[in-house]
């Protein structure tokens, strides 16, 4: 488990990188070359897509997928991701 995360770089060498540090709660245990391992948190910041309050139509149960536009002309508002 991570508990704790850290990242830096050095100002003093030009280009150099945001380096991320992890800190472990406990010893791994296995032994693991560094140049071998990557780690995928499989996370991403994003933002709630966006609500809007209106009537779409009135829809027929006997019609597989309908679809309905909104006043914006969009199908659909999506999330925004940040950067």
């Amino acid at each position: 488990m991570i508990n704790e995360l850290n990242q830096s770089f050095d100002s003093t060498l030009p280009g150099d990188n945001t380096q991320t540090t992890l800190g472990l709660s406990s010893v791994p245990a296995y032994q693991y070359k560094p140049e071998t391992v990557k780690i995928y948190g499989n996370v991403v910041k994003a933002t709630n897509g966006e609500t809007r309050n209106e009537t779409l139509g009135s829809g027929d149960g006997t019609k597989p997928f309908q679809s309905f536009t909104l006043k914006t002309g969009a199908s659909y508002l999506p999330a925004c991701l940040e950067s």
